[in-house]
């Protein structure tokens, strides 16, 4: 993305994220209009890590590391409170564990 958030996406590029179907509908309008994540399929999600790897470079070692990494916390309720804007945009939004 070029260091740059509202840049459009390059081939290949990967993130880490979890999506929240949930919020789809409380999101969706930002989304749409400021998210370029969104116009290419990318649902309603936190983001966990991004950039992470190169398309090219994802194989079964990282899927099977990932999921050893991943698979040994416990999952936990998460909620939402106020969103932040820039230049009216909106930014990001306060978690709560």
């Amino acid at each position: 993305m070029a260091g740059d958030s509202t840049s459009t996406f390059q081939a290949g590029q990967t993130g880490l994220i979890v999506r929240i179907p949930e919020a789809e509908p409380s999101v969706r309008g930002w989304r749409e209009r400021f998210d370029p994540s969104a116009q290419a399929g990318v649902p309603a999600h936190v983001t966990v890590l991004f950039p992470f790897l190169d398309e090219s470079r994802i194989d079964a070692l990282v899927y099977s590391a990932l999921a050893d990494v991943l698979g040994s916390h416990q999952a936990f309720d998460l909620r939402f409170g106020s969103r932040s804007t820039s230049g009216g945009r909106p930014r990001r939004c306060r978690c709560f564990p």
